[in-house]
């Protein structure tokens, strides 16, 4: 993307869809995204994508369920996905060149396929065991 004359943030916004493709379970469309940028001129500006929270999610409320954190798994951790907003608001205030660009070289391997990593296929294996000790998931997703 830079030889080709885009910017350091068109650079990031294409490296973001790859990564995702690549990386699925620790890079993704639903997660969270941040970015901090340095203009040639000295200024720096952010771009905070943390997702909201369940209504009612406090600190009592965890507290009620008999929980001292909030939970990786379940219902109780769930949270809005910050990334494609973020992203949106990266590609606004700073990329030069268009989303459907940027990310044609990862849209066009994944319609052709990748190599599963042994990193995401163990998380497949993991998200499997938890999928198979819940009933109502395992007939939907086990098969």
């Amino acid at each position: 993307v830079l030889a080709a004359g885009g910017n350091a943030v068109d650079a990031t916004l294409a490296m973001a869809a790859l990564t995702w493709l690549v990386l699925p379970g620790q890079c993704g469309i639903g997660g969270d995204a941040f970015a901090v940028v340095r203009e040639p001129d000295g200024r720096v500006w952010t771009i905070g994508g943390s997702g909201f929270g369940p209504d009612g999610g406090t600190t009592p409320f965890y507290r009620d369920q008999g929980l001292s954190t909030i939970p990786l798994y379940g219902a109780l951790g769930v949270a809005v996905p910050g990334a494609p907003a973020a992203l949106a608001a990266l590609h606004t205030h700073g990329a030069s060149r268009g989303l459907p660009e940027l990310w044609e070289p990862a849209a066009r391997i994944a319609e052709t396929g990748l190599a599963c990593s042994a990193k995401t296929a163990a998380d497949v294996c993991e998200a499997l065991t938890a999928i198979r000790h819940d009933p109502g998931l395992a007939a939907v997703y086990a098969p």
